[in-house]
């Protein structure tokens, strides 16, 4: 409950102020005054100022570490801890929480929406009170005339996000509302959190984490029972240590807060608490709210996709009647893809997308070729050309092997072929019968013609033609023979081009490799044209550069981010005798040279000195692109100067994420 620094002698003024109201609301103010007696009693334990309500703590697994909850919150309740804890949830998650007060109930509801790039959003409620019909209302004579409620509620906006350096910042933007019978007051109030996860720490506590929280930096003027209250701002310091055990699939784990007020009454706080965590199943806990012990556990399972955690947490409520039992509920889901499953799924599907491009630009340049081809075929067809006819139409039918049209003109020229040549084979016998000398060379000719139908038929050109090459030296004029080899030449000719430009395709997208492999496969069909030849050996000698250069280049990227200085050095210049003039390659082999020689030389003057404090101080406040400009000039002028080269590599690093 958000209320003034009441003191009893204060406490009694307002009930004695009640009184002259028009009717007396007995119970009701007996109500609020035992409310302010037991956050006396419970919360201080001492004379002093009332802590606010709200700077309480809320949610099981918070309430059981005894408060000791702003370094790590690990769920929705985050938004209430410490907002600067939000954008370290990977998923969604919903949390829900209650327990039991002396008079009513404290109630919860948060969820924290977590993004790839723009941080984590995240809503909560908090109620704390009766409902409307708890309390009754009598008059100064103690007849019943009616029955109210009170209830103090608390509705957050919030919002969190990495900021780099391990360090992560969030805000609540809040509404506090107070209602009383049929009063009601609001205010609006803000808080402020950070979270830093130290990487330099050792590796015990590698995963240990430092928390800070303002809540109130912006108070909520509530104006209640006549006078306006301010609530005093709350500083929250805590720390998270983390220690895996056994197999590193159990952690045990101790938490420490330390709570100050901007209002002297109100005496600082100390929260410890402890957390033995079995597989992520199952939790114990045990803690420390200032001087009262808390114990609690949890278990949490999955179930299709999302994970449920249930925490209890017991404690005790002092009242002047001895201590009751104070039970804590909780139920999280954390639910949704993780941060990393979202940004591989949208890598996953952007692969698809171009693969699929890829596979229609192919099956429109396939259906293109078959028209060509085909058209092709049906002019040589239409010309009486069947054999280059049936080669246009064998070669669609490579591209198409089940096209039933394609493979009856296949047939058509063939029979065509094969009767065009029955009939000059027939009229050449019929006409010289004599001529034996003749069909002996021609039947010579013929074999060797076959011979080479044969390997054209394998794909063999180079040996079909060696066949027919035979048969023209028996037959110099056999326009057969010649119009095979110059059908086999035009065939050879669109293979090479077609390995060229597969060559060239496959260049162009990086695969350096398979595109040398395919202008040696243009090589190896037989390549009789120079130039084409001398084109060739030029691409696989550009190409082979590249894979060099690639290679060199890569490895020295990683042997750079290693910091093995030498090999990176050795790798670039590698890449340099490929591109000698490649400037990026030049200046990392610069910076390697510079961190291989690295020292703690004097300064050379003054001035350097002090621009070198200056871009310092620009990269602390995030200023990364000034205080590069100012380091890439002192740079030049100190480059083994090993400050010079830590603030550089640090702003080119921000710069580049």
């Amino acid at each position: 409950m958000n209320q003034e620094m009441i003191k009893p002698s204060r406490m009694n003024k307002l009930l004695d102020e009640s009184r002259k109201f028009q009717r007396t609301r007995v119970l009701g103010y007996l109500f609020v005054g035992f409310v302010s007696w037991f956050s006396v009693q419970n919360l201080l334990a001492q004379s002093g100022g009332l802590k606010p309500e709200f700077q309480q703590a809320f949610g099981a697994r918070g309430v059981g570490l005894g408060g000791a909850c702003t370094a790590a919150p690990e769920d929705a309740t985050a938004i209430f801890w410490n907002p600067g804890a939000l954008d370290v949830l990977e998923r969604k998650t919903l949390t829900l929480y209650a327990s039991n007060l002396l008079l009513g109930q404290s109630q919860l509801i948060a969820y924290a929406h977590p993004t790839v790039n723009i941080g984590t959003f995240g809503a909560a409620m908090i109620r704390v009170g009766l409902s409307s019909n708890d309390i009754e209302e009598r008059d100064e004579n103690a007849n019943l005339i009616g029955n109210f409620g009170y209830t103090h509620s608390l509705y957050l906006l919030s919002y969190g996000k990495k900021i780099g350096y391990n360090l992560s910042f969030g805000v609540n933007a809040k509404i506090e509302q107070q209602d009383f019978e049929r009063s009601t007051s609001s205010g609006f109030a803000m808080d402020f959190g950070l979270v830093y996860k130290p990487g330099w720490m050792p590796e015990l506590l590698q995963n240990s984490s430092l928390g800070i929280i303002i809540q109130d930096v912006v108070t909520p003027g509530l104006k209640f029972t006549g006078t306006p209250t301010k609530t005093p701002r709350n500083i929250k310091v805590g720390f998270a240590f983390p220690f895996a055990i056994a197999s590193g699939a159990d952690r045990f784990s101790l938490f420490l807060d330390m709570q100050k007020s901007s209002y002297s009454e109100i005496p600082s706080s100390f929260h410890m608490g402890t957390e033995y965590n079995y597989h992520d199943t199952g939790m114990l806990r045990f803690g420390f709210n200032d001087s009262s012990a808390v114990f609690g556990g949890g278990v949490a399972f999955n179930n299709r996709g999302m994970n449920y955690r249930l925490d209890y947490t017991v404690s005790n409520l002092n009242t002047l009647g001895g201590a009751v039992k104070n039970h804590n509920f909780s139920l999280t889901i954390h639910f949704g893809k993780t941060k990393i499953e979202i940004v591989q799924a949208a890598k996953e599907a952007r692969d698809r997308a171009i693969e699929a491009r890829v596979l229609e630009n192919e099956r429109i340049n396939k259906r293109l070729d078959i028209e060509r081809l085909m058209n092709d075929g049906k002019a040589k067809y239409r010309a009486e050309n069947y054999l280059g006819a049936k080669i246009q139409f064998d070669e669609a039918l490579r591209l198409d092997p089940e096209n039933a049209t394609i493979k009856q003109w296949s047939e058509r020229a063939f029979v065509q072929f094969k009767q065009l040549q029955e009939e000059r084979i027939a009229s050449a016998a019929a006409e010289n019968l004599a001529k034996q000398d003749e069909l002996r060379k021609q039947e010579r000719v013929r074999g060797y013609l076959e011979n080479g139908k044969t390997h054209f038929e394998a794909a063999k050109w180079s040996d079909a033609l060696k066949e027919w090459q035979r048969g023209l030296e028996i037959d110099p004029a056999n326009a057969e023979l010649k119009d095979w080899i110059a059908q086999t030449h035009i065939q050879i000719d669109k293979k090479i081009d077609e390995l060229i430009r597969e060559g060239d395709r496959l260049a162009q997208s990086g695969r350096y490799p398979d595109a040398v492999t395919k202008l040696r496969e243009a090589v190896q069909v037989g390549i009789e044209d120079d130039s084409k030849r001398r084109v060739i050996d030029n691409k696989i000698s550009q190409w082979n550069s590249r894979l060099n250069f690639d290679a060199a280049y890569r490895q020295g990227l990683v042997e750079y981010e290693r910091r093995n200085w030498k090999e990176a050095i050795h790798y670039f210049e590698q890449a340099l005798r490929e591109e000698p003039d490649n400037k990026t390659v030049k200046q990392k082999r610069r910076l390697a040279n510079s961190w291989l020689n690295a020292n703690q030389e004097p300064w050379l003057n003054t001035k350097i000195r002090k621009d070198w404090q200056q871009a310092k101080r620009y990269n602390s406040q995030g200023r990364y692109k000034e205080a590069l400009e100012i380091l890439n000039r002192i740079y030049e002028l100190q480059p083994f100067k090993t400050p010079i080269l830590v603030e550089l590599e640090k702003a080119e690093k921000a710069l580049n994420e």
